[in-house]
């Protein structure tokens, strides 16, 4: 919570503020004053009007919306698809080390050939 010094230091501030705030709108002129009161009374009764002046840059709106939502996973399919065949390609090419039965194996038929010798 906070002391009396912090409470005192907000109030200060908020003096200085409105007085600092009524000051310059009593600077602007009435025409700038009635435009910033007719923008305000708009956006305040119709917040969530869009700018769109015609029906067609609704539906292009719409249109590239519902490219982007099928375009965007065709391509980070293709981008992963991309990188597990690099992946695939690299690991490939890496000879692999013989397994321990496959070693055993070669000892055996190497022992055979020795005996039949």
């Amino acid at each position: 919570m906070k002391n009396e010094s912090e409470l005192k230091s907000d109030d200060e501030f908020a003096k200085i503020l409105v007085h600092t705030l009524d000051k310059s709108l009593a600077d602007i002129d009435d025409l700038s004053l009635q435009r910033l009161k007719n923008a305000r009374v708009n956006a305040l009764v119709n917040p969530a009007q869009l700018t769109y002046s015609s029906p067609k840059w609704k539906h292009f709106a719409v249109a590239a919306s519902l490219i982007m939502l099928i375009a965007a996973p065709v391509l980070w399919q293709q981008h992963n698809a991309q990188q597990f065949n690099d992946a695939d390609a690299e690991f490939i090419s890496q000879e692999m080390p013989p397994a321990a039965q496959e070693l055993d194996d070669m000892d055996m038929l190497l022992a055979m050939d020795d005996a039949d010798a």
